[in-house]
């Protein structure tokens, strides 16, 4: 046991006492003195949970002092304890008399002086140890000052929580000391063992002198003593060790509340309804995040405190199976044989084994209160997710996200040019735009060469840049963009188009497409799908297989372009329209699930003369996922007779170039065989490893066209080729 346990067990006897207060025992008995015995008794029990015998000397308000003993058991487990400044009381009752016994907050600085005292002795007794020869009852009273000032540092934390002398570090531990002692009485059993055999032996042979004969007595009460040494250290060691269960049990039942309670108030499982803009429609998303993150954080913390007691459980028990004295059945030539090593081994692993089991239990526990929260609070998010996705969203000057301003007027070119600026999310986005002059005031722009009329033209010009620039509210501005988001924490914004109304006359004067990509990048790293921790090597992940279920959220985008298409639409409009954003098609790339059937012309060293078909499987379509590959190569000139098959697992990766096409790049090893009349399957079997790039062309929302290259090894073989295939989305 390291230094923690110990401070395990002060800081679990501490915690039903958060402030000062006075302690008070109580004790009914047939006489005064009885009842006063239970009521000191009492008082004294609620510092010493981890004291199994105690002495102490009651000095009562009346000055009389006097001696008692609550138990009696071996020396070694006993401890002292004076009742310094108490207030005792006792009443006739019914039946009997009631006593009361009161340790006041005031008399802290006695205590203080008890464990001043005692910090001298355990100071000035480990110096004694620490040099190596040190005897057996240095141990004891070592032992003794140790326990005897963890009770009084206890009393004195109770009445004082602020006490500096209490605060103080000791040079060592109860636990550490007890250990070196355990040691010693094992050296000193073996040695003993070692003297007796031999002792005996002689005996037997009747060869045994009489001083020899002492001296076996002597050795055999050695014995006896040294085993009921090392019997009390590990009733100690077994009450310590109880106390810790019980601290345990009682930590994670309240670790459990409290992180019910506190999950409880993470948003998981209700959506805000109503009606929402992209904006919130992002903030949402990434509010859901950060909860995740939170809800992480705070189950990390619980697993890594149960991960801490599991570590020290282990190591106290391999330590007192392994270090534990051996029977002298177990010795030869005072050694233990290898048999008995073995036992110890298997006695050890088997514990580990159980204490492991019994803390699994409790990680699981707290870490399902924690799953069922964070898979709740995820199935939400991907749905705010799919609501972003593959919408068009509009936005205008008029809304508090956008400014916008005509700052230049370019006579030559005959427009007008400004620029806005969007704030979406995080980031603020710059656009240019431009306003032709003809658009806006319904005349041509004046040529050069007329100098009259390009005069006139100019001067309109500018003064119209002048009402721009004082009257901004004379023109509306209106973007479209879409906003996609990988479950990352970053989002792709695409503009497609904008459109300029005259908000004097109400009339719609120019629409133009563009195309301006930007990222918004926030902070957060977090996942949405992985809800493993640091902390969770105790944790069965195997029990928890997240599985989305789809939300309905119960709102409206607010923003998003609405489509209305009439069948008597004007060649007018239809012109109107022209190179306005339109909502895209659905891509193949946002499916899921991909199975493409492939084929390969190959060539190896010998030439064109082998060709493959194949099945690729993928079951989630991101930028990087992974996929399974089955394929079936044949000689062109015998394609019956003689085959190899192959089935490979690997990697794939997705990017996007256009909105029709995807670059792809494939890699997978896996085995094959041959195939053929008179080959021995179980004989023919290699390694493969399989490459592949190329293109994915969009055929719509179930189609893709695939057109790359290949190359292969297998069989101490290389192959390489074109490639074609088509894919499917199921």
């Amino acid at each position: 046991m390291k230094k923690f346990v110990s401070l395990l067990l002060v800081y679990f006897m501490l915690l039903p006492i958060t402030f000062a207060q006075d302690v008070t025992g109580n004790g009914i008995g047939s006489t005064e003195e009885e009842a006063l015995r239970f009521a000191r008794e009492d008082v004294i029990s609620r510092f010493s949970i981890n004291v199994s015998s105690l002495t102490y000397t009651a000095d009562t308000d009346d000055g009389a002092s006097n001696t008692s003993s609550s138990m009696s058991s071996y020396s070694l487990q006993s401890t002292s304890f004076n009742l310094l400044g108490s207030v005792e009381d006792v009443k006739q009752g019914k039946d009997g008399y009631v006593a009361t016994c009161t340790i006041p907050e005031t008399s802290a600085p006695l205590y203080e002086a008890q464990l001043n005292n005692l910090y001298s002795t355990i100071n000035a007794l480990n110096n004694q140890v620490e040099r190596g020869d040190a005897p057996r009852s240095t141990y004891l009273r070592l032992i003794t000052a140790l326990r005897d000032y963890e009770l009084y540092q206890t009393v004195v934390l109770t009445l004082n929580p602020s006490s500096s002398v209490a605060m103080r570090s000791l040079p060592t531990t109860r636990s550490v000391i007890e250990n070196e002692y355990q040691a010693m009485l094992i050296r000193e059993n073996n040695n003993t063992q070692i003297t007796v055999t031999n002792l005996q032996q002689q005996s037997e042979m009747g060869i045994l002198s009489l001083e020899g004969r002492s001296e076996l007595n002597a050795a055999l009460a050695a014995l006896e003593e040294n085993r009921r040494q090392q019997e009390e250290l590990n009733i100690l060691a077994q009450s310590d060790y109880e106390l810790q269960r019980e601290a345990f049990q009682q930590e994670m039942a309240a670790t459990a509340q409290m992180l019910h309670e506190n999950l409880s108030s993470y948003f998981t499982a209700e959506a805000a309804g109503g009606e929402m803009n992209y904006a919130q429609l992002i903030n949402q998303i990434e509010a859901n995040r950060a909860t995740l993150q939170a809800i992480k954080d705070t189950l990390n913390d619980s697993l890594g405190s149960i991960m801490d007691s599991y570590d020290e459980e282990v190591k106290r028990s391999r330590e007192e199976i392994l270090h534990s004295p051996y029977s002298q059945d177990e010795l030869y030539n005072g050694q233990p044989t290898m048999s008995a090593v073995n036992y110890r081994n298997q006695r050890a692993d088997e514990a580990e084994k159980e204490i492991r089991e019994r803390y699994s239990a409790q990680a699981d526990l707290i870490y399902k209160e924690a799953f069922d929260r964070m898979s709740a609070l995820t199935d939400y998010t991907l749905s705010y997710v799919d609501e972003l996705n593959g919408k068009t969203f509009r936005v205008n000057s008029f809304d508090p996200e956008v400014s916008a301003a005509v700052d230049r007027f370019v006579e030559n070119a005959g427009l007008f040019s400004g620029i806005a600026t969007i704030t979406i999310g995080n980031s603020s986005i710059d656009l240019i735009f431009r306003i032709p002059y003809e658009a806006w005031t319904g005349e041509k722009a004046a040529s050069s060469s007329d100098f009259a009329a390009f005069t006139q033209y100019r001067d309109t010009g500018n003064d119209w840049l002048d009402i721009f620039t004082k009257f901004p509210e004379i023109f509306t501005i209106e973007f479209t963009f879409t906003v996609n988001n990988d479950l990352s924490s970053e989002y792709e914004i695409t503009f497609e188009s904008y459109t300029i109304t005259r908000n004097d006359t109400g009339e719609e004067v120019f629409s133009d497409s563009i195309s301006q990509n930007d990222t918004l990048r926030y902070p957060s790293r977090t996942s949405l799908t992985d809800f493993t921790v640091s902390n969770g090597e105790l944790v069965d992940y195997g029990k928890y297989v997240y599985s989305r279920e789809k939300v309905d959220l119960g709102i409206t985008v607010s923003d998003e372009v609405e489509k209305e298409e009439t069948a008597e639409s004007s060649a007018s409009e239809v012109k109107e329209e022209k190179g306005r954003s339109r909502t895209p098609l659905k891509s193949f790339m946002d499916d899921e699930l991909m199975i493409e059937v492939y084929g390969n012309g190959l060539w190896n060293s010998t030439g064109f003369d082998t060709m493959s078909i194949g099945l690729k499987f993928v079951p989630t379509t991101r930028t990087f996922t992974y996929g399974f590959d089955a394929e079936w190569l044949f000689r062109l000139d015998q394609p019956a007779t003689v085959s190899k098959g192959y089935i490979g697992v690997g990697l794939n990766t997705f990017f996007p170039v256009a909105s029709f096409m995807n670059i792809y790049v494939d890699a997978s090893v896996g085995v094959g065989s041959w195939f053929g009349e008179g080959i021995d399957l179980a004989e023919s079997v290699f390694f493969g490893a399989v490459g592949r790039a190329g293109f994915y062309f969009d055929l719509g929302s179930l189609f893709a066209l695939d057109v790359g290259g290949t190359v292969s090894w297998m069989d101490s073989t290389l192959y390489y080729g074109a490639h074609l295939g088509v894919v499917f989305h199921i």
